[in-house]
């Protein structure tokens, strides 16, 4: 004999009367139509939960994949280019570009 455990909960009694019905004209128990409910809602609910794993391990390495390479973008950004010249980096400090230059035709600029 297999085990098993008494499980007790509330339902509203509409709800249960209509259940009790239902299972008696279909031939069943009450507590085999909750058993077959649990296992289907079991069996729906870990493919849910393998699908979001699935999904979450994917972004995961996406995240991983991007931080290799922004880690390996710092790093170029570091070495000195042909020439001698370094990449320069973003710097976070305001500066002030100089006032555009405009002709107004008469050659004084």
């Amino acid at each position: 004999m297999r085990n098993r455990t008494l499980t007790n909960f509330n339902v509203p009694s509409r709800t249960r009367k209509r259940f009790d019905e239902v299972c008696h004209a279909s031939g069943r128990t009450r507590t085999s139509v909750l058993v077959e409910l649990m296992e289907d809602f079991i069996l729906k609910q870990g493919q849910v939960i393998a699908e979001r794993t699935k999904r979450l391990e994917e972004v995961d390495h996406s995240l991983r994949e991007n931080r290799r390479i922004m880690d390996f973008k710092e790093f170029l950004a570091g070495q000195p280019v042909k020439g001698g010249r370094s990449l320069q980096r973003c710097s976070n400090s305001d500066f002030d570009l100089p006032d555009p230059m405009f002709s107004d035709g008469r050659g004084d600029w």
